[in-house]
């Protein structure tokens, strides 16, 4: 049993991909995933790998003491400075081994808000491991009496993501059909930003008369309706999910999200993430995109995603638009290739930031399970 607690939602989606990593390389082993309060289990969605997601008790000895006997973990990765005592202490002495991950040591909090030095130092001292974010943390850690051995830098834990599966093989044979032509990438959209999208190709048409355009909806039903609305509007069409081929003289190719997703990223230097124009949406993850290279717009509605958004923005790796022509002017600038490696580069280096933290923290949890302490 490896138990992972957060004390952020902003923490919980980077564990996501330590969890399922660690569901596909050790069948065996059971994931329990803690959060701080019940408010955050309900920002999570449904869509997570951990085995049991569920708020972490109170810090009252007789609650831990049912926690730890019914969950009878074997190692415990805790993430954040909101710190426990009593759960930390009582899993400490029940001889479960622990790792702290991404200490802010000007924001340490100890349940019911006090601060008392002697008591921090203590639950500092429960943990085997202490992955620091950085240098100063890691100094500060060790002024406070907590072992050299025990504390090593390892960045910040952020949510990131692992590249989608390419095949190099359909890659060369999709450029094969469409030359040298640019391509852009409308990933998840609705129906009402279709005409959006369409008008906004149009308009970037006019300056890259050969641009090609990907629309992938965001929910499969409504592929009719927007091949529709495509053929309409006298746009040259070919439908992939249909086993129709582009060439040179496509000027749309309607796809799907799923298995192939992973292609459109690569060979599309621009990616549009739809869900983001209209008013009440909420966005979708840009990471997937992020991750194979492709420059991202946005809009302003991507509320369930915010953070991200937020870090990409500040990276110089994904530009805001408003409407249809703030969408053509930024196809227009970032298809320039020159334009679109610089924030492919920089989207990258946000989506694997935390990637050898992530590293780190498998191979305590290998390491661990391989001593005997359970798992396959």
């Amino acid at each position: 049993m490896i138990w992972l607690h957060s004390d952020t939602p902003e923490r919980l989606a980077a564990l996501r991909e330590l969890g399922a990593r660690l569901k596909q390389q050790r069948g065996q082993v059971s994931v329990l995933a803690t959060l701080s309060s019940s408010g955050m289990q309900d920002r999570t969605g449904p869509d997570h790998p951990f085995d049991w997601l569920i708020p972490l008790p109170g810090d009252h000895p007789d609650h831990v003491r049912q926690f730890l006997a019914h969950w009878r973990p074997d190692l415990c990765i805790w993430a954040g400075s909101n710190l426990r005592p009593n759960m930390i202490g009582m899993t400490r002495q029940a001889g479960v081994s622990m790792a702290l991950v991404d200490l802010e040591n000007d924001a340490i909090t100890l349940e019911g808000g006090s601060w008392v030095p002697q008591l921090q130092r203590a639950c500092l001292e429960c943990f085997d491991t202490v992955l620091a974010p950085d240098q100063d943390t890691a100094d500060w850690l060790m002024r406070r009496g907590i072992g050299v051995d025990r504390v090593r830098v390892s960045g910040r834990l952020r949510k990131g993501a692992s590249a989608l599966p390419v095949d190099e093989t359909e890659i060369d044979a999709l450029q094969q059909m469409i030359g040298r032509r640019p391509v852009w990438l409308a990933a998840y959209i609705t129906r009402e930003e279709l005409p959006m999208v369409l008008w906004a190709h149009r308009s970037a048409q006019r300056l890259a008369h050969r641009l090609m355009l990907v629309v992938v909806p965001d929910a499969l039903q409504d592929a009719d309706t927007m091949r529709d609305h495509i053929a309409n509007d006298s746009l040259s069409l070919a439908c992939w999910v249909e086993g129709q081929d582009p060439d040179e003289n496509t000027q749309v190719v309607l796809a799907e999200r799923g298995r192939e997703m992973g292609m459109w990223y690569r060979v599309a230097p621009v990616t549009f993430i739809g869900g983001s124009l209209t008013t009440g949406s909420h966005g979708n993850d840009p990471f997937e995109a992020a991750a194979l290279g492709s420059a991202i717009v946005y809009g302003p509605n991507v509320r369930d995603h915010l953070s991200t958004y937020s870090r990409l923005a500040a990276a110089g790796a994904a530009r805001i638009v408003k409407d249809a022509e703030g969408l053509a002017v930024a196809v227009n600038h970032l298809i320039a290739p020159d334009q679109s490696a610089a924030m492919a580069l920089a989207g990258w280096e946000v989506a694997s930031e935390s990637a050898f933290l992530i590293d780190e923290l498998l191979e305590i949890a290998h390491t661990h399970l391989d001593q005997g302490k359970g798992g396959a």
